[in-house]
């Protein structure tokens, strides 16, 4: 007897909904009242304007996304775990840094949270890279963005 598995699109479509929900909901309890302090405080000249941040966001979480479910389908010939677990750990980071920054407003300990972030991300690629070369290229516009966005957050941190 075989055991079912979902269509290569299906299993796709909902690993870019999981991941984009898991996103959407870390977030959503912190938003609220979130301009009437946050555009209070001193920026980089190289803030983004607010519009930018969902679709850019919803594009990287999507590229994760596809990222861990290409590395997902070696699972049979290749041992996959310590990527896809670096993977999830990077995610939890990921997924912290909106409630510690915005919800707690606690600047310095997002700050460490994305350094983190980072350097897991760097791992990440570099593991996601050995098993399919697509899927670590998928992560770096993710890294660059992340990289970009601790300097804004280590900004805020200093200059606030």
């Amino acid at each position: 007897m075989t055991k079912p598995t979902l269509s290569p699109w299906l299993s796709l479509s909902v690993t870019i909904i999981i991941i984009n929900a898991l996103a959407f909901l870390s977030s959503v309890p912190v938003m609220q009242g979130v301009k009437s302090w946050y555009n209070s405080l001193e920026q980089s000249c190289l803030t983004p304007p607010d519009w930018v941040f969902t679709p850019l966001w919803t594009l990287l979480y999507t590229m994760m996304a596809i990222a861990v479910w290409r590395v997902w389908r070696y699972r049979e010939t290749r041992d996959v775990r310590p990527a896809v677990g670096i993977f999830l750990l990077q995610l939890v980071f990921n997924l912290m840094w909106t409630p510690i920054f915005f919800g707690m407003q606690e600047f310095t300990f997002a700050f460490i949270d994305i350094t983190i972030l980072a350097v897991l991300i760097a791992v990440t690629i570099r593991k996601f890279l050995e098993i399919d070369p697509l899927a670590g290229r998928l992560m770096m516009p993710y890294l660059l963005w992340i990289a970009f966005a601790a300097y804004l957050n280590g900004y805020i941190a200093f200059a606030n």
